[in-house]
């Protein structure tokens, strides 16, 4: 059989593999051209290479690249659902899984993102497990920042009652402010933190529930949050005023503490 015929051969029983997943054969059998292509020179090399491929999983990769809806789901229930067991060494609670799935799904949808760089050449599991443990490690080095930087603080804090009782008024005034931002948050707004955080829908999902492209559901979930941001902003410096010594800090403290928060106040406001 010739390499064309034996990509388009393997191209379909790909496609038989996920029945639910409507990705045209011959497109995903181009991108398997593709594939060959750019790491093959001659057919004894291109053979050998295509016997080799996981060609199921990169069929599902692929689907999922273009933006197939059930192909998505499909990788959910199969691959993203088993992140808790790739990272319970490193981390266990299911709010960490929750936000290393969502990370990782967001880098990895779109034509752009990085499942459309998977090449088959090894398992779609193993591959995924490497990119969320890789995830994990990320957030928890960014976290152990963080925790270094609040020891140092409250080491500081114990020397000065007064500094102390600064900073728990501004802990207040950082809490209430962002009650009061997300209580009142515009039922647009509302809609999409609750698809995005609750729901846990990629931009890709979210562009096809709102009826536009995943750029522009992306510029949505941003802007959003922005909103948030200079709200609770707006809120502290009128409270504390822009010149206190804590305003600046606070600020920062809005931006990374953001998704934490928006997630809590959903599931709090729809129990």
């Amino acid at each position: 059989m010739s390499i064309d015929g034996s990509i388009l051969s393997l191209a379909q029983r790909a496609a038989a593999a996920h029945p639910q997943v409507l990705v045209p054969v011959d497109a995903f059998a181009a991108h398997l051209r593709a594939q060959l292509d750019a790491t093959t020179t001659d057919a004894a090399t291109a053979a050998a290479v295509l016997l080799a491929l996981h060609v199921d999983d990169l069929f599902l990769a692929f689907a999922c690249s273009v933006g197939d809806a059930d192909a998505w789901r499909e990788l959910g229930r199969s691959f993203l659902s088993q992140i808790p067991g790739y990272i319970g060494k490193l981390e266990s609670s299911p709010a960490f899984a929750d936000e290393v799935r969502q990370r990782v799904s967001e880098k990895l949808s779109g034509p752009d993102g990085k499942l459309a760089g998977y090449t088959g050449r090894g398992p779609l599991g193993a591959w995924l497990r490497v990119a969320a443990v890789r995830e994990a490690q990320t957030l928890l080095r960014g976290r152990k920042r963080e925790t270094g930087a609040e020891e140092a603080d409250r080491a500081a804090s114990a020397n000065d009652p007064e500094l102390a009782l600064l900073k728990e008024r501004s802990a207040d005034v950082f809490k209430r402010a962002f009650a009061e931002v997300l209580a009142a948050l515009p039922p647009e707004e509302r809609t999409i933190f609750r698809l995005y955080f609750i729901d846990q829908l990629t931009h890709e999902e979210l562009g096809r529930v709102l009826h536009m492209s995943r750029a522009s559901a992306a510029r949505r979930v941003t802007e959003a949050k922005e909103n948030v941001v200079r709200r609770v902003e707006a809120r502290i410096r009128a409270e504390l005023g822009a010149d206190s010594p804590h305003a600046a800090s606070l600020f920062a403290l809005v931006a990374s503490q953001l998704d934490m928060s928006v997630l809590k106040h959903l599931e709090d406001s729809e129990h």
